[in-house]
């Protein structure tokens, strides 16, 4: 079917990311537009670039949509049975871990789409919420830079006075 284009949209998980490089291998279509529903890893794009030997990926593109919006005011990350991670005794880690990086993606994506910055605040005794939010301020260390738990946003964009430096707060 090389006369027809083939668009995906995915979430960059590593098994779709398998499964477009099966894809890639031995390509069915004779175009991808591959769009992505949140930030890829570099190494997730050097994996997809090495499957594309025949070159058929004609582009890539990040689109901050790894949420459902309720309304203006809400949304959901659509997760099933979510609650149960939030109880002290979870007994499964590897799961446990999973929601966690599920849940950090979403809200990064949130904040991207809306270009906002966020406010990290948590419990101290929640080790859930302190994982969500020490790998929120690893992601926005990567992305945008943090010095003295200060975030300088000057060079991202026209903003407020008040919200060109923020503050990664932890209580």
């Amino acid at each position: 079917m090389s006369h027809l284009k083939a668009v995906y949209f995915l979430r960059p998980t590593s098994e779709n990311i398998q499964h477009l490089r099966q894809q890639l291998a031995s390509p069915r279509f004779g175009e991808y537009h591959l769009f992505f529903s949140n930030i890829l890893k570099d190494t997730q794009i050097h994996n997809l670039a090495d499957a594309d030997e025949q070159e058929v990926v004609h582009q890539i593109q990040e689109f901050y949509a790894d949420f459902v919006a309720i309304d203006p005011y809400h949304f959901t990350l659509n997760m099933p049975s979510n609650h149960i991670y939030m109880l002290p005794a979870v007994a499964d880690p590897s799961n446990s871990q999973h929601f966690c990086d599920r849940v950090v993606d979403g809200i990064a994506s949130i904040f991207l789409a809306l270009k906002r910055r966020p406010i990290i605040r948590y419990q101290r005794n929640s080790d859930i919420a302190k994982r969500i939010a020490q790998e929120t301020a690893a992601m926005v260390h990567e992305l945008i830079g943090i010095q003295d738990n200060k975030v300088d946003l000057r060079n991202i964009g026209k903003l407020p006075k008040d919200q060109q430096e923020v503050v990664l707060s932890s209580e």
